[in-house]
C-alpha cells in the first residue's frame, strides 16, 4: 500500500513541470513561427502603408485639380513636392507656381503632407521644379506638350530679296523658328538672312540687297507647343546706333527665358558691325550691341524671346582677346543630355580678310563646363551665352563635324528621334561652326544648314568648303511625355502616379 502512494506521488511530481528539453523545444518552436510571421506581417505594413501613400497622393493631385477647374482664387493650382525634406513632403499651393504661390493659402484644410518613413519618392520625372500645376478652368497639367515640328528647305532666288513659305497654321505664342543657311559669298548685303514667323501660317526670309545677289539656302524648323511655352517676338533696327533695346509686351521670368535673333543689314564686308550681341537684361528689356556702329542704316534684327515653363536657364558672358582661341567657361552642373547651348558675339574689325578669326564654336564640355574655340586670333569678340536644361521628356544630342577643305555636305548618326517633333540647331544665331579659312571674309566656310534627313540621320551642308571646318550642331527632341511619380519601398514594390498633359490622373 505505501509503495502504491510513493508511486502516485511520484507521478505527481512528474507532471507538475518540464524539462529542459522540453522548454527548448517550446521557445524553438515559437521562434520558427514568428520568424516566419514577421516578414509577412511587416510586409503586409509596409504594402498597406505604399498603397495608403499612393491613394493619398492620387487624392491630393485631384483636389488640386478641381480647385483650378473651379477657379477658385482665378489663379491655377498645383502640387509641390519637396524632395530635400526628411520625409519628403508635399503641399497643394495656388498660383501659377510655387514659388509665385499666394502664400495666406490653407490648400482647403490639406496643408502640408509628409511621406511615410518607409516609403520613398523614388523619382518625380518630367515635372518643372519638383510641381505640377493644373491650368484654371481647364483642369489641364502644365505640362510642355510639344504639338509638331515643322519643318523644310527654301532658297532666296538669285536676284531677289526675300522668300516666303506657306505651312500649316501655328499659334504665334506658342510657337518660334530657327533656321540655317548655305551660301558662298563675302557680301553682308546679300547672305546675312533674317527669318521669322509674319503671319500663323507664314515664314519670311529677307535679305538687305537683292540686285546682283546669288541663290541662298536655307534649312528651317518651326516649333508648336500646345503649353508649356510663351513666345514674343518683334523687329528691331540699329539705324546707325550700337546698341540698341527691344522692349518685350509681357515681362519674362530670366532664369526660364532665352532670346533667338537673326540679322540683315547692308554693308560690302563682315566686319565690327555684321556680328550682332543679343542679352536680356532685365524682364522686359532685349538689349542688342554691335561693336562698330553701321555705316548704313538699312538694317534689321528678328527677334524672339522664348519662356519655357519646364526648364532652366543660366547666361553669362565672355571675352575673346586678340590671341584668344578657346575659353572654358564654369556652370552649375546640367544634365548634358537634357541642355541646349546658344549664344551671340559681337567682334571688332580684326583683320578683315581672316574671316575664321569671327566665327566660334560653342560646346557643352561636361556637365559642369562650356566650351568656346576658335581656329584663327585678330579679332576681340564678346559673347553672351545662354544654357538651358530641360525638366521634362526633352532630349538633346549634341557634338559636331569635321569637314576638310574639300567637304562641303557631312552625316551624322543620331540616336532615333521623331522627326515630327525634333529639330536641329547650331548655337551662334543658329549657325555655330569654327573654320581655319582664312583667305578673305566669307563666313559660308564655317555657317550651315541642318536637315534631320531621317529619323537616325542629321545632314549637315556648308555652302563654301572653303579651308577646314568643324560644325557644332544639336538635336532637340521635344517629347510630351506624362508625368511620372513614382514612389517606393525598398524590397516591397513601387507605385507610379501618372499625369497626362490633358490632366489625366491614374
Amino acid at each position: 500500500m505505501t509503495q502504491e502512494k510513493d508511486a502516485r506521488y511520484r507521478m505527481q511530481d512528474i507532471r507538475k513541470g518540464f524539462t529542459l528539453v522540453e522548454l527548448l523545444l517550446v521557445v524553438g518552436i515559437l521562434a520558427v513561427v514568428f520568424g516566419l510571421a514577421l516578414p509577412f506581417a511587416l510586409n503586409t505594413k509596409f504594402t498597406n502603408e505604399l498603397d495608403t501613400a499612393t491613394e493619398n497622393l492620387i487624392t491630393t493631385l485631384r483636389e488640386a485639380q478641381s480647385q483650378a477647374i473651379a477657379a477658385e482664387g482665378d489663379t491655377p493650382h498645383g502640387v509641390y513636392f519637396d524632395t530635400t525634406a526628411t520625409p519628403p513632403t508635399y503641399t497643394i499651393y495656388r498660383g501659377a507656381s510655387w514659388a509665385s504661390r499666394d502664400t495666406s493659402f490653407n490648400a482647403g484644410g490639406y496643408g502640408t503632407t509628409e511621406f511615410p518613413k518607409n516609403v520613398s519618392l523614388s523619382t518625380v520625372s518630367t515635372i518643372r521644379d519638383n510641381e505640377i500645376f493644373f491650368s484654371r478652368l481647364t483642369g489641364e497639367a502644365r505640362t510642355t506638350s510639344i504639338k509638331s515640328v515643322l519643318k523644310g528647305m527654301v532658297a532666296i532666288p538669285a536676284g531677289s530679296g526675300s522668300v516666303s513659305v506657306n505651312m500649316n497654321p501655328v499659334d504665334l505664342n506658342k510657337s518660334f523658328l530657327v533656321f540655317g543657311t548655305s551660301f558662298n559669298d563675302a557680301n553682308p548685303s546679300f547672305s546675312q538672312i533674317s527669318g521669322q514667323i509674319t503671319a500663323p501660317d507664314t515664314l519670311t526670309f529677307t535679305r538687305q540687297v537683292a540686285a546682283g545677289s546669288p541663290a541662298i539656302n536655307i534649312s528651317w524648323y518651326v516649333a508648336e507647343f500646345s503649353n508649356g511655352i510663351v513666345v514674343q517676338r518683334g523687329s528691331t533696327s540699329f539705324g546707325l546706333l550700337t546698341s540698341v533695346d527691344a522692349t518685350l509686351t509681357n515681362a519674362i521670368d530670366l532664369t526660364r527665358s532665352i532670346p533667338l535673333i537673326s540679322f540683315r543689314k547692308q554693308g560690302n564686308n563682315y566686319d565690327g558691325n555684321e556680328f550682332i550681341n543679343a542679352k536680356l537684361i532685365d524682364s522686359t528689356t532685349l538689349k542688342l550691341t554691335l561693336k562698330n556702329a553701321p555705316v548704313n542704316p538699312n538694317n534689321m534684327v528678328e527677334w524672339q524671346v522664348i519662356q519655357f515653363d519646364r526648364a532652366s536657364v543660366q547666361t553669362g558672358d565672355i571675352s575673346f582677346l586678340s590671341s584668344d582661341t578657346a575659353i572654358t567657361a564654369p556652370v552649375t552642373a546640367v544634365n548634358a543630355q537634357k541642355s541646349w547651348l546658344l549664344y551671340s558675339y559681337k567682334t571688332n574689325d580684326g583683320t578683315i580678310s581672316n574671316i575664321g578669326q569671327k566665327l566660334v564654336q560653342g560646346r557643352i564640355t561636361n556637365s559642369a563646363n562650356i566650351t568656346f574655340n576658335r581656329d584663327n586670333t585678330g579679332s576681340e569678340n564678346d559673347l553672351t551665352w545662354y544654357l538651358v536644361e530641360f525638366k521634362d521628356g526633352t532630349n538633346l544630342q549634341h557634338n559636331s563635324l569635321n569637314f576638310t577643305a574639300a567637304e562641303s555636305l557631312k552625316t551624322a548618326t543620331i540616336s532615333a528621334v521623331d522627326v515630327s517633333k525634333a529639330l536641329a540647331v547650331g548655337g551662334y544665331m543658329m549657325k555655330g561652326g569654327k573654320s581655319s579659312y582664312s583667305t578673305d571674309d566669307n563666313p559660308g566656310a564655317g555657317w550651315m544648314m541642318l536637315d534631320i534627313t531621317n529619323s537616325e540621320t542629321l545632314t549637315v551642308t556648308r555652302g563654301a568648303n572653303l579651308g577646314t571646318a568643324d560644325i557644332g550642331w544639336f538635336v532637340i527632341d521635344f517629347n510630351s511625355r506624362p508625368a511620372v511619380i513614382t514612389l517606393s519601398v525598398p524590397d516591397i514594390g513601387t507605385k507610379e502616379i501618372t499625369v497626362t498633359a490633358e490632366g489625366l490622373i491614374y
